[in-house]
């Protein structure tokens, strides 16, 4: 017998019931809550207490109910309500389907309404006074589903699912009379966004498909109907968004998804097609959870194992497009997927994702992710261990390991946890709740009590199914503990200033014990609850999570059914109300550390909480202050946007899906004119609903290029540098996208690559009626740098895309050899050689680490030179062949950056204040002449530099000569490379089509100006690395000054909070090990206070 209600919890479950047992509880549930010294016993310190009580405490009591029903469901009838409601059934074959909630518009207990159904004698029971009169409606037809509008009390749904026609019937006089509306309704919705409450429904069509309809009217008047959508396989409202599946008619069998949000007057805007940056088909879609900022996060399905999680990157009118969040998760859908495992025995009817939500707070998910080794397995069942546990403080834009706990005394880490630190902890969800030999406890959080989570699981490498134990965090799942061991139930209440706990019975056996914590799990106390030891099946507190009474549930007998109903009021344990002087200011922090730790999406929310060892009463009516302020912008702030993919390598980093190939990512609008600017991608984007502004926006946010030049106006121009008046353009036949240059001045030959023709070309002055040579067609990609080592005739080229150097002859496109691949490569750029040094240099802008690195010239000695913080985007490299100096521009940071030859003596030139929108690009250098452009290649070239000779200039190899470093003061080493030519996956890569110039001088003669012009150097000695108003960190990072001592580690060693004077801390405070002053209530409280992240001490 389904039941449900106007209040605040709707019914338990829909089910058929041949008989009905109703009671309510008056008798047990009214007693007067009145405060009261506690007994001393319940405020024991110790952890638990070995001497197990005996006699049932004064804060329990019990209820025997005369049934012998093998299922009882409970449910409180409502917020401040002191009535529970019980039903119990006959166990039959079928599984029960839980309603959805309906909370209640005021919170009265009074409007304590049900309607129960029995389906088998089509039937209606209803009550508006919990139960206490019960009034019996016999119906034409048969009552399977029902719901009610929440703006009326007399006004609910009833939907015969057991007709061959799917009639739906509406009352608007609490059930006295029934109107027929619809047929062939395969289901309904109620959105409450209008001020009229909408009806929408789902009906069958005869060609096997659907229609949505919507009306305000109930159907009542046919002049309201709408039509929202035809040809629908299925819909779901989530939100204020509607969600609607089709057929694709591209691939059959699979689905398409149509979002459209539903206005303020309750009808739909423009559908739009929803885009996951995947050439895959879909075969199934799911929505996990949207947001109060409307970010929806859905799980799309792509065969029977394979699902992934998505969050929405644009919602609107016009797109609806989702970034890949976390791949792997685990989805079950009876139709779909995991269809042959034990699931479809025991997951019912409705699906699920193992994916929760930490409630009461903006973006932190648990979710379990199927590990990748389990796909190599082929099995076609799964199980618990093949399970890990990660955690999101972000939306879903970052996911890291949950941090494994502290552990205290006598708590070992397993013996499968490495020395390699590779052990986190996992907690069980949906999936293992409902695994036959674990039926696992899920994950608890409440809004009530911000920041507490509490969970069931393991520390390991993946998740378990032996005996488990109950970790608790009280930051938001920053850091954990293990607060029992074994398997409980668990409950919050008070806003968080009480935790209850019972022994799982499946696991542990029975029990007549309840244990209860005032301090956040620091330490537990014992209640006895009963007489003798009961199974219990369930722990149940009031609606709203604030209360101090408890309601479990279990039978006394193993071999037969007598059911107990035991009610523990806690609130007596408490020695008073609380003051102001009893709470503390809380901010929840995601894994990163300096400034930006305590903010989450983009904002820091400080919340008041009760200091965790004072033993204090919230109360019912306790508002919880909150302050909120937003944060400088972090990657954590970003996530990767549409058509790009977190690296498996390194998940910070987002990286071109190379499933997604139908489109060019970084291809201008259409709509975009020379002259004009558009935004390119860098692949991340801002989180939709995040607030955090400047610090790091810049860098991860769109770029504002110009539009490219027609291809008819592309030139190559000579310029003498000694008289810039003298410009000449270059003869050069059938260019139409020229993306880097060189010139060989020996044959006056100029060389460079065509982008759109994916050719790399050579043409000599005196050869330009026949046009130009095709040196390379084939196997290339984009060309993003080229380097010509005179002295061999070898001409080095980037392929960005590719991810690999080549290196071929000059007379001979043939022979060629990859030099450096993809193990080493992740987004080269620039590329410049020292034939005399026998030196490659190239950047690269991999967001995991940019660097600028240095190889022999055969690819050999591999060396990464510049790292870090100094660089971001580099470009392309120019060498100073006099000062033996490297030179690269940063096309994010917008400078000038050089070292010498080692990758030491760093440093830097800033740019003029319009380079910033300008996007730098090239840099070329000679003598004292330098020049920093924004086109796409510039290069300078001189035939007093390129008069160095190598070992190859006299002596050539049969195939490729290759002149390596000196090895002695006589001549050159070299070495002959045999020719190979190998095509490689494509991968996309940011393709810079700007063809605008801006010249930035300056005077290179300065002192202390980041270049070395004296032989000596001595122009730069005695400089500071860091600027004047900064602080350089122990391990040379440059730092405001005024963020020295100042209590939250800025640099990466800590050395800005280090050797800071503070005076010893005040009388009440605790010394932090950064000097830090915070109060001594705090300490050993399970929340990290000290800015730096300290473990907490108990010696």
């Amino acid at each position: 017998m389904p039941l449900s209600r106007f209040g605040w919890l709707p019914p338990l479950f829909l089910l058929l019931l041949l008989h009905v047992t109703f009671f309510t509880l008056t008798t047990a549930f009214q007693d007067v809550i009145s405060i009261s010294a506690p007994n001393e016993n319940y405020f024991s310190r110790q952890k638990r207490s070995l001497n197990e009580p005996t006699e049932v405490s004064s804060l329990a009591s019990s209820v025997h109910l005369n049934t012998s029903h093998l299922s009882l469901i409970l449910s409180w009838t409502g917020v401040n309500s002191r009535y529970l409601l019980c039903i119990s059934k006959r166990l039959r074959n079928n599984l029960p389907r839980h309603l959805p909630e309906v909370p209640s518009p005021d919170g009265n207990a009074s409007h304590c309404t049900f309607v129960f159904t029995d389906v088998a004698h089509k039937t209606l029971f209803m009550t508006k006074d919990c139960g206490l009169n019960v009034e019996a409606q016999p119906l034409s037809f048969s009552p399977n589903v029902i719901e009610f509008d929440q703006r009326s009390r007399n006004t609910f749904l009833v939907h015969d699912t057991q007709d061959p026609e799917r009639k739906l019937y509406v009352t608007n006089d609490f059930g006295q009379e029934f109107i027929h509306v619809q047929d062939y309704v395969q289901k309904f919705l109620l959105v409450y966004d209008a001020p009229q409450t909408h009806l929408f429904l789902q009906r069958a069509t005869p060609g096997g498909l659907s229609n949505i309809l919507s009306s305000k009217s109930f159907f009542l008047n046919s002049s309201d109907v709408d039509v929202v959508y035809s040809g629908v396989l299925d819909y779901e409202i989530r939100g204020s968004f509607i969600f609607v599946k089709t057929r694709d008619e591209a691939h059959s069998g699979y689905k398409e998804l149509f979002v459209s949000q539903i206005g303020k007057d309750g009808t739909p805007g423009r559908f739009v097609r929803a885009e996951f940056g995947d050439d895959r088909p879909i075969h199934d879609y799911y929505i996990v959870d949207v947001t109060i900022d409307n970010q929806v996060l859905l799980c799309a399905n792509f065969d029977s194992q394979l699902s992934n999680l998505y969050t929405s990157l644009r919602l609107n009118d016009y797109e609806a497009t989702f970034s890949l969040s976390l791949p792997r998760v685990i989805f079950y859908n009876p139709s779909t997927t995991w269809n042959s495992s034990w699931l479809r025995y025991t997951s019912e009817e409705s699906p699920f994702v193992d994916i929760v939500k930490v409630q009461g707070l903006r973006g932190v998910y648990i979710a379990n992710q199927i590990r990748a080794s389990y796909f190599d397995s082929k099995r076609s069942d799964i199980v618990p261990e093949d399970l890990k546990s990660l955690i999101t403080f972000d939306l879903g834009a970052l996911w890291s390991p949950i941090r494994k706990p502290r552990l205290d005394k006598g708590i070992r880490l397993p013996l499968n946890c490495s020395k390699k630190g590779n052990c986190s902890l996992h907690l069980s969800q949906y999936l293992s709740n409902k695994y036959p030999s674990a039926r696992s406890i899920p994950i608890l959080s409440r809004a009530s009590s911000v920041g507490l989570i509490l969970g069931s699981g393991n520390i390991g490498n993946h998740l378990g199914v032996g005996k488990s134990n109950v970790y608790l965090s009280a930051d938001a799942g920053l850091s954990w503990q293990q607060t029992l061991a074994g398997s409980y139930y668990y409950s919050i209440g008070d806003h968080g200033g009480i935790i209850v706990a019972v022994k799982y019975y499946k696991t542990d056996g029975p029990t007549n014990e309840l244990l209860y914590s005032i301090n956040e799990g620091v330490t537990w106390n014992p209640l006895v609850f009963y007489k003798k030891p009961v199974r219990i099946f369930g722990l149940l507190t009031p609606p709203g999570e604030n209360s101090t009474i408890f309601t479990m549930f279990g039978t006394e007998e193993i071999n037969s059914v007598k059911w107990i109903i035991i009610k523990v009021d806690l609130k007596s344990v408490y020695l008073r109300n609380c003051t102001a002087d009893d709470y503390k200011l809380w901010s929840p922090s995601d894994s990163s550390h300096g400034k930006h730790r305590n903010c989450l999406l983009g904002r820091k929310e400080v919340f008041e909480r009760r200091v965790v060892h004072t033993n204090c009463y919230n109360g019912l009516k306790y508002d919880r202050l909150v302050k909120v302020e937003n944060c400088h912008c972090e990657r954590s702030d970003f996530q990767c946007d549409f058509g790009f993919i977190p690296d498996e390598a390194s998940p910070r980093t987002c990286i071109a899906n190379p499933q997604f190939t139908h489109m060019d990512l970084y291809e201008h609008p259409s709509t975009c004119k020379p002259g004009g600017t558009y935004r390119r991608k860098t692949g991340y984007v801002k989180i939709p609903g995040n607030t955090c502004i400047g610090g790091k926006e810049k860098e991860f946010s769109s770029l504002n290029v110009s539009c490219p030049l027609p291809s008819k106006k592309i030139k190559v121009s000579r310029i003498n540098l000694w008289n810039m008046s003298e410009v000449q353009v270059l003869p050069l036949k059938n260019i139409s996208d020229v993306t880097t240059l060189e010139y060989d001045l020996d044959h006056d030959c100029a060389i460079w690559s065509d982008g759109k023709k994916k050719q790399i070309c050579i043409q000599c002055m005196n050869e330009t009626a026949s046009g130009p040579r095709i040196l390379i067609s084939e196997y290339i990609e984009s060309v993003q740098g080229m380097a010509l080592d005179w002295s061999s005739r070898n001409l080095y080229f980037v392929d960005g895309k590719q991810r690999k150097i080549e290196v071929v002859r000059l007379d001979n496109g043939s022979i060629r050899r990859v030099i450096l691949d993809d193990k080493v490569l992740k987004k080269p750029r620039g590329i410049a050689v020292y034939p005399g040094h026998g030196y490659l240099y190239y950047s690269d802008w991999y967001e995991g680490g940019p660097s600028i690195g240095r190889t022999l010239l055969d690819g050999k000695g591999h060396k990464t030179l510049i790292k870090g913080n100094n660089i971001v985007w580099p470009n392309y490299l120019s060498i100073d062949f006099i000062a033996n100096r490297i030179y690269w521009t940063d096309s994010k940071i917008g400078h000038i950056g050089s070292c010498d030859l080692h990758g030491e003596n760093l440093k830097f030139i800033d740019s003029a204040p319009n380079m910033e929108k300008k996007h730098p690009f090239s840099v070329a250098v000679h003598k004292i002449y330098s020049k920093m452009i924004a086109a796409m290649d510039v290069k300078i070239f001189s035939k007093s530099i390129r008069s160095q000779s190598s070992g190859c200039s006299t002596n050539p190899c049969s195939h490729l000569c290759i002149p390596l470093p000196e090895t002695s003061p006589q001549g050159f080493k070299k070495s002959s490379l045999i020719p190979q030519v190998e095509r490689l996956v494509s991968l996309s890569l940011i393709m810079e089509q700007a063809y605008f110039a801006v010249e930035v001088a300056f005077n290179v003669q300065s002192q202390c100006n980041g270049i070395k012009d004296c032989p000596d150097g001595s122009d730069e000695m005695n400089c500071d690395d860091c600027p004047s108003h900064f602080f350089k960190c122990a391990d040379g990072k440059c730092i405001n000054s005024h963020w020295r001592c100042d209590g939250e580690s800025d640099c990466d060693d800590n050395s800005d909070e280090m050797k800071c004077g503070f005076k010893e801390c005040a009388q009440g405070f605790f010394k932090c090990d950064n000097d830090q002053c915070v109060n001594a209530k705090y300490r050993c409280d399970l929340v990290e206070d000290c800015s730096v992240s300290v473990f907490l001490r108990t010696n």
